[in-house]
């Protein structure tokens, strides 16, 4: 009897959280004036699709890692690495 693998994915919201970015480096190809265009829309529309692109534009901006009170500092719970 052959073995067979399956995987059964329950919870869609698991299985999104989870992923990985991943790009294909198959066709590597050196940019030039003529496809930087085409690669740039390439990459903007993977980054707005995994909501990252506002981390390149700067419209996201990160939280302080502490909190100052008077005289005393904090670790700032927002910030997360």
């Amino acid at each position: 009897m052959a073995a067979t693998n399956t995987t059964i994915v329950t919870d869609a919201a698991d299985a999104t959280a989870n992923s990985v970015l991943n790009v294909s480096m198959t066709n590597v190809t050196k940019l030039t004036p003529t496809n930087y265009l085409m690669w740039s829309l390439q990459v903007h529309a993977l980054l707005d699709g995994y909501g990252l692109a506002g981390y390149f534009d700067g419209s996201v901006t990160t939280s302080a890692a502490t909190l100052t009170t008077g005289d005393v500092v904090t670790v700032n719970p927002a910030f997360t690495v």
